[in-house]
Formats: C-alpha cells, structure tokens, sequence
C-alpha cells in the first residue's frame, strides 16, 4: 500500500514537471523578441555584455535606470552560455516561472495536502496571464517568483515555523529589490503587517521586522548594488530609481497608462482566463471562511494587492500580477467542491473563442486603425495563422464546448484536458503567429543590416513619452544605432515606409510590414549633414 502511494506521488509529480516545462519552455524562441519592453531589456544585456559594465544598465550607449540590476544579470548569464538568442534572453523568466511553481505546490501541500497542492500548479502552469509573463524577457516573473517566496516564507515563520523562515522571507525581499525595486518589500511589510494586526499579534510582526539577523541579510544583499551604481552615477541614478517610481504612482501616469479606480476588473475577468469562474466562485468561499488563519492571509494579500495598484496612478495590467498566487491557493482549495459546468466551463470556452477569432479581430485593427504602420502590421498578419492554426483554434472550442456537458467524467479531469489544450493553442499556435506579425519584419530588417554590415540610424520612430520604438533591432543588428536628428543625407536610416516622403531623394534597401530601410541621397556641396546622436532616453513598463 505504502508502494503504491510512492508510485501514485512520483506519477502526479511528474506530470507537474512535464505541465510546468510544457507550459513555461517549450517553443521559448519561437517568436521574436516583443517591442518595447523585451527589446529593451535584451538590449540592456546585450551592451552589458559588449562594454563589461555590471553596475549600470545602458539602453542606445545611455545609462537606463528605469529597473534595478537582478533581471540583466540573470540574463547576461545566459546569453553568455548561449549566445544572443530569444531563448537566452527568455530563460530567466521561465526558469523563475518553474520555482515559482514549485514554491507553491511545496506550501500548498505542506498545508493544505498533495491533492490542492497539484491544482495549484496546475492553475500557474495554464492561466493566461502568467503564461505570457514566464515566457517573456522581462523582470515580472522573476519580481513575482521572489514576492510569493517572501510571502509564503513569512506565514511559515508566522505558523511556529523556525527563524530560518524569516531569513528566507528577508532574502527573497531583498533579491526582489534588485529585481524591481520598492514594491518588492512594500507588499510583504504591509500585508504581513494587516495579518498580524487581525490575529493580534503585532508583536511577532515588530519582532520580525527588526530582527538583526534579518535586517543584516536584507541590507548586505540590497544595498551593494545600490551604492556602486550610486558612486557611478550619482543624483542622476537616485532620482531615476527612487523618484521616478514613486512618481508613477502617486503624481503623472507613465505614458498615458491610467484608469479608473476599477481599471483592474476587466482585466483579472480576461486575464484569470480560463479559470475566472471557478477563481470568482473560491473568492467568494474565501470571504465566508476568514476565520482560517490561511485563508484569511492569502485573502489579505490578493485583497491588498488589488486595492494596491488600483490607487495607483499609473496603471498596467500585469501590476496585479503579484495577487495571483494567494488566488491560485485559494482556488486550489475550494476546486475540488465547484461542481458547476457553467463556471468551470464557460471561461474556457470564451477563451478558445477568442482564439478562433483572434485572425478577426487582427482584420478589424487592420480595417479601423487610423496609423498606416498598423495596418501594415496588421495586413501582414493574415500570412500567419494558417489552417493548421484554424483547425486547432476550432477543435479546442469544440472540446471545451463538448466536455462542459460530458457529465460521464469528473469535473477535474475536463478543466485539466481543456486548460492543457488552451495552453497548447497559446503557446504553439497563437503567440508565434503575433510575435511575427508584430515582431519579424524587425527583425529580418536588423538581420539584412548586420549581414550587409549598414550603419544604420533611427528616423521617426518616436511616439509620445518612448522615442525609440524599436530595442530589438539594436539586439538583432549587435550594435547600437544612434537617433537621427533632422534630415539624415546621405545616411542609411530604419524608419517607418510612410515617413519616407519626408526622407528626399533615396533608395529603398529593405521593406517590409510598414518597416524601411532606406540610404537617403548624399548631400549636395554645402549642405549640413544631420546631427546623430545615440539613443535618448526611453521609458519602459
């Protein structure tokens, strides 16, 4: 009996591994990198590993201050074993999606049992916002990874846990400030310090908030980094880090991203996919069941969060992202007694909707867009859904359609079928096509650029609040390409095919989706060439 339990554990943990690794790994190259942010953060890497600079990121030959140092560094790592490559650049996110994972099944096993701590990977591994962010060259999973360690660390410290669990709790904080700053310990100090005040036992809490050991770990892990970017740079550097977060948040939104005090429901509806219901319906068993010190912990997090960013005024979707896996536990508790078809079904079946409509709703961009580039972008699209897309999209709907009524099996063994599915259709099937609607006519142009060795410029790429569009083309083409100021005679510039009117007189070297190539025509005698300058200054998500 013993045996056969063993063997029933080893086969569920292992088809855990092949879900996460499934989910977070494979097809990992098999888009371009994503403008801006992942162009600016391969980018980043890729000019830390040309100059030899680990204290200051550079973006365009400029210091870019906007994320602190862990994120490049991982994926410096990388691209050093690798090489330059979408895989390289990607690994960390995924590597940090997988402990993430296994974070939570561990916790969630230790105190709720092996079946929830199963379901709890399983929501991870198939939710759709999370696996967007695992699979992208960013610093969200690695920030989030780090979040839920410190959390999930803390409530053991908190349980009667030994003191090992506080200095965990103080080094995943730390590690998650030089994975994006602030946030990082704000989160964990006040959620932590809501729970304490709820079950009365703030003692604890001071206690733990001035631990010495504690204390020390957090200081000789976040701080280093800090001053040597500090003497490097100086006010500029704290201005930047310091200001300029807490600025986004309480004074001018970044770029125009701003919202309602709602802005965050339509978002967690669409992005829970395709889990929302039965995510709405644990919720909801959640708030009628706060007398567990468990629930009422994770409700905190997840309610705090939420609250959080909501009074933000700078708003992006994925700044909720660190109120998933307080969810995902949540939900992994009260799955088992969800019986309802409608609620475990219906999302999953809108999500696959989606899917299947995804080419028409790239037509309706393509027909009501008012920027010609987007269109362009757009049009080219149709190329990449073929009809083995179709036929997949079209089958999953089916499916999920077919087993919301297929009573005959239990309602866990149908969300699993359908999620793997959806997941599948996502990651083979939807992001590739996107990624190169979006992303390849760059870069083929950064590849046509190097391999005839252009010293190309940017022109007229800017749009309000990001003057640089397109970072990717600059990790493509291994090199930096300066800013073009006025009219580049003479010069090989990438700008969009609409600007080229403005150009004069010039030859089209590569065209592509919107995207030009162009060497404008020399100077005549007497004429002032155009001032080109590196990259300035960028902003990023």
């Amino acid at each position: 009996m013993w045996g056969s339990a063993m063997q029933t554990h080893t086969k569920v943990s292992l088809l855990l591994m092949a879900l996460v690794f499934t989910s977070f790994f494979v097809g990992l190259g098999s888009s371009p990198l994503f403008d801006f942010d992942e162009g600016a953060f391969a980018e980043c890497t890729r000019e830390m590993l040309t100059t030899g600079n680990l204290t200051t990121p550079h973006l365009g030959g400029q210091p870019y201050y906007d994320k602190p140092i862990l994120t490049y560094w991982c994926q410096a790592l990388f691209a050093k074993c690798l090489g330059l490559h979408e895989i390289a650049f990607r690994l960390p996110s995924a590597l940090a999606g997988a402990l993430w994972a296994f974070l939570l099944w561990h916790f969630a096993r230790e105190f709720l049992g092996s079946a929830s701590a199963g379901w709890t990977v399983l929501f991870l591994a198939t939710t759709l916002h999370i696996i967007l962010t695992v699979r992208v060259a960013t610093s969200d999973a690695l920030l989030n990874c780090l979040l839920a360690a410190s959390m999930l660390a803390f409530y053991r410290y908190h349980s009667g846990g030994a003191p090992r669990n506080l200095y965990s709790a103080s080094t995943f904080m730390a590690l998650g400030v030089l994975a994006k700053g602030p946030v990082a310990v704000v989160i964990p100090v006040v959620v932590t310090f809501l729970f304490c005040a709820l079950q009365r036992d703030l003692k604890r809490w001071s206690r733990a908030l001035i631990n010495p050991v504690a204390v020390i770990i957090f200081l000789a892990i976040a701080v280093p980094w800090h001053l040597a970017a500090w003497f490097e740079n100086g006010d500029a550097f704290t201005d930047s880090m310091l200001w300029h977060n807490l600025s986004r948040y309480r004074d001018v939104a970044m770029e125009g991203h701003t919202g309602g005090f709602l802005y965050y429901l339509p978002f967690l509806l669409v992005f829970l996919l395709p889990h929302t219901g039965v995510m709405l319906v644990s919720l909801v068993r959640a708030f009628r069941d706060t007398g567990t010190p468990l629930v009422r912990f994770m409700l905190i997090w997840f309610c705090f969060v939420v609250l959080f960013f909501s009074f933000s005024v700078t708003k992006l979707p994925h700044y909720v992202i660190p109120a998933y896996a307080p969810l995902f536990i949540l939900t992994a508790r009260y799955f088992p007694n969800v019986r309802s078809s409608f609620w475990l079904f219906a999302p999953a079946l809108a999500l696959a909707l989606i899917y299947v409509l995804a080419p028409v709703l790239v037509w309706f961009v393509s027909a009501h867009s008012d920027d010609p580039y987007i269109v362009a972008v757009a049009t080219a699209a149709f190329g990449h859904f073929g009809i083995g897309y179709y036929t997949v999209a079209v089958a999953g709907a089916l499916l999920a359609l077919v087993l919301m009524f297929l009573r005959s099996y239990a309602p866990t063994w149908r969300v699993t079928v359908v999620s793997v599915l959806l997941m599948l259709i996502l990651n083979l099937g939807l992001t590739p096509a996107i990624g190169l609607a979006c992303q390849g006519h760059v870069r083929d142009a950064a590849w046509f650029a190097k391999d005839k060795d252009l010293d190309v410029q940017y022109w007229r790429l800017g749009r309000p609040g990001i003057t640089l569009m397109f970072p990717s083309f600059m990790v493509y083409r291994q090199a930096i390409v300066p800013h073009a100021r006025g009219v580049p005679r003479g010069a090989c510039v990438l700008t969009k095919t609409t600007a080229l009117n403005d150009l004069g007189p010039h030859t089209v070297l590569f065209q592509r989706s919107g995207l030009t190539i162009a060497q404008a025509a020399p100077p005549e005698d007497g004429a002032v060439h155009a001032e080109a300058t590196v990259a300035p200054e960028a902003a990023s998500d």
